[in-house]
């Protein structure tokens, strides 16, 4: 049970304290209400930004797994660096492109799915 529902349950019973008028009350349960309804619609707001924001990462975490990492120099002074199976950069470029092209239609799409 809600406290707006047993302050209801008060009311009706005839239980009104003599310091507040069963209107005054009244007025309080009513406005305990919208502001039910105002928390429920701003936790809907927080969740759909939330969603927005872990599409929008997942997209960019997309594109940065495309990216080399950066050359790594041991203690010993011997430099690796990262060599792709693929080493055509062309094959490389196009993808991460791909990608980086892609992410208006996949923004777009999250928005439609949303509303």
């Amino acid at each position: 049970m809600t406290p707006v529902q047993s302050a209801q349950e008060y009311v009706d019973s005839g239980c009104c304290c003599d310091q507040f008028s069963k209107a005054h009350i009244e007025a309080l349960i009513a406005e305990c209400e919208r502001l039910e309804r105002y928390a429920y619609a701003r936790g809907m707001e927080r969740d759909a930004a939330y969603h927005k924001v872990e599409n929008v990462i997942s997209i960019l975490m997309g594109v940065h797994a495309l990216m080399y990492p950066p050359i790594f120099t041991t203690p010993d002074g011997i430099h690796m660096a990262f060599s792709p199976k693929d080493p055509t950069p062309n094959t490389i470029l196009q993808e991460l492109s791909d990608r980086i092209r892609a992410i208006p239609d996949k923004v777009l799409a999250a928005r439609k799915e949303q509303s």
